[in-house]
């Protein structure tokens, strides 16, 4: 190559020719001129800066003559400025390399600015590094609501050291998403995972709640269909991740800065979008190809549930409760293999692993049993439901163009969305109520939310034994509240409205399925074949035989003792002719 020729340029700041690079170093003085001869020496061994960084050691400096500790500093510093983009070194021509172009024609904008990670002290990860891209997304306002909204929703009402938040959570996971993917990457190093893929995932990780509504579930799962069961609700993030985009233009500036394509950002919403596998062998996603197919299980995982986003939960949750966790989420990233299987790359784990898999699943039913569907914290939600669907109509967000959206519209408006957190209990109690015209459902809901925070629930009067999901096929709760309104004794008035049925279903994540049977393993012997195990492979004992149940909880919305055993009683003799209960 002759002296003035520069090498081909692929927008690697590691092609810098080593003469620039020493021309660079002299001219402005910045290291020892030691420094300057050992990097000089190398010239007649290479011409490129990145033949040399292997020896750009603080060893090698030492050895090489260096004096001191800060001269290395000097020469790194100024390494890691060439890395980010901060410094740029111009070619004999006094030109600077060309921008790189992507394949679509697009100029990819160049870094600017330093690798910086944020760390955070997590009482469930310890300290966690938090890339600058998502530092960025965590700086805005449409992620900083989920300071505000309960990760366990009414839950806290009965466990209150579970005051932790869907903030701390999404932290969490992201963290935990990278971990993830950097395991896999350093362990399958033919798969080609790359930063970016690990930066997206992480990004998924980070965004995977920014569509929760008020007191997590309770939104979605319940007021929504409330107030129109005809339409079918999904966590809106991947819409709120476009619209935090379309608000803060900084953050878009950085993703560019750190090479996130369009193509990228489509990746990160089809993770937090992810949809169950159909069986079809067409491939579903753009973001990336169907040999990268694992990416999309660590963050989401429809194939069998086992993902990042359920263990930093389990794990939190937990520990908030007070509750013991048993499963390992450590151990199976380092067991975890990408094995292609029926033609798709997926994560497999170890065949000895499986009862660390079961003990996975039945943590999540016991905080189900125990936390989750508390008899309690259910019949304060049933009071939250009741609250916001009767202030539907009253209490209003300014959403997009200055539209003011109902509860139940914000759904749609991600701008009013933004504003809508557990605090709208609040803004209920201070919505103003016209003194010569009282809007009935207002009052009512005002009520209602005065008693839970006087912390007077719904009593939970009658609960069944546990039952096996194949008799809930043909229950209504509506059907059980009319018989139980029959069996009442009628000397004692009470309105069929102060009776409240729930059927409360517990599982193992999957409903009535096995989801460890989902999981694909493979064998010590033969690491490169997975397969399916059966249960009855798996263990002989300590594997349950059902993953699902349910209950039926009998409500009374007056906490009239009197009352209260009316109903108990009724329920009680209508569920032994029901399930066939003894009495006790």
């Amino acid at each position: 190559m002759a002296e003035d020729q520069a090498p081909e340029d692929t927008g690697n700041w590691t092609d810098i020719r080593l003469k620039h690079f020493v021309d660079h170093l002299e001219a402005t003085q910045v290291v020892t001129g030691t420094v300057i001869k050992i990097i000089k020496d190398q010239k007649e061994k290479t011409d490129q800066i990145k033949h040399v960084l292997p020896m750009l050691t603080m060893d090698e400096l030492l050895k090489g003559g260096v004096q001191s500790n800060s001269e290395c500093y000097q020469l790194f510093k100024i390494l890691d400025q060439l890395e980010s983009g901060e410094l740029e070194i111009p070619a004999k021509n006094g030109k600077n390399k060309a921008p790189k172009i992507e394949e679509d024609g697009k100029q990819t904008k160049k870094r600017k600015r330093p690798m910086v990670f944020k760390i955070f002290n997590d009482p469930i990860h310890g300290n966690m590094q938090l890339h600058p891209v998502c530092q960025k997304i965590v700086d805005t306002p449409q992620f900083q609501r989920l300071r505000f909204i309960k990760q366990i929703g009414m839950v806290y009402f009965v466990f209150p050291g579970a005051a932790h938040n869907r903030f701390e959570h999404s932290l969490g996971v992201c963290h935990l998403a990278g971990q993830f993917a950097r395991t896999l990457q350093q362990s399958h190093p033919y798969l080609g995972i790359t930063d970016t893929d690990i930066l997206c995932v992480e990004i998924a990780g980070l965004c995977q709640d920014l569509g929760r509504g008020p007191f997590s579930r309770i939104y979605m799962k319940h007021f929504l269909p409330a107030v129109d069961a005809s339409k079918k609700y999904h966590k809106p993030s991947a819409k709120m991740f476009e619209h935090l985009l379309e608000e803060n233009e900084d953050v878009r500036t950085c993703l560019q800065d750190y090479g996130i394509s369009d193509v990228d950002l489509l990746f990160v919403k089809e993770q937090i979008s992810a949809t169950a596998p159909t069986g079809s062998t067409a491939w579903p996603y753009r973001g990336r190809p169907a040999h990268k197919s694992y990416l999309y299980e660590i963050v989401n995982n429809k194939r069998n549930g086992i993902d990042v986003y359920k263990w930093d939960y389990m794990a939190r949750d937990c520990h908030h409760f007070g509750i013991k966790n048993n499963f390992d989420h450590e151990r199976y990233m380092k067991f975890a293999r990408v094995i292609e299987v029926d033609g798709e790359m997926q994560i497999c784990m170890r065949d000895k692993e499986i009862g660390n898999m079961y003990n996975m699943f039945y943590t999540h039913y016991t905080l189900d049993k125990r936390a989750y569907k508390h008899k309690v914290s259910s019949g304060m939600e049933i009071m939250v439901v009741q609250a916001l669907v009767k202030a539907n109509e009253h209490v209003k967000y300014q959403g997009k163009d200055n539209k003011m959206c109902s509860l139940a519209e914000c759904y749609e408006d991600m701008t009013a969305y933004t504003l809508l957190t557990d605090n709208v209990l609040f803004k209920i109690l201070d919505t103003p109520v016209d003194a010569n015209n009282p809007a009935k459902d207002l009052v009512d809901a005002q009520d209602i939310v005065r008693r839970i925070f006087k912390r007077k629930p719904y009593t939970c009067v009658h609960e069944s034994l546990p039952k096996d999901p194949k008799h809930r096929k043909n229950l209504k709760e509506s059907d059980i509240q009319e018989a139980i309104q029959k069996n009442l004794d009628q000397s004692i008035h009470t309105d069929k409205s102060e009776i409240i049925v729930k059927l409360v279903t517990m599982d193992f994540g999957m409903k009535e399925e096995n989801p460890v049977e989902r999981l694909k393993v493979y064998a010590k012997h033969n690491p490169y074949n997975g397969g399916h195990l059966k249960m009855s492979d798996a263990s002989v004992i300590g594997v349950p035989q059902n993953f699902s149940e349910f209950v039926v909880r009998v409500y009374s919305t007056d906490r009239d003792e009197v009352k209260c055993e009316n109903i108990r009683i009724a329920a009680k003799k209508y569920f032994e002719v029901l399930f066939k209960e003894k009495s006790t």
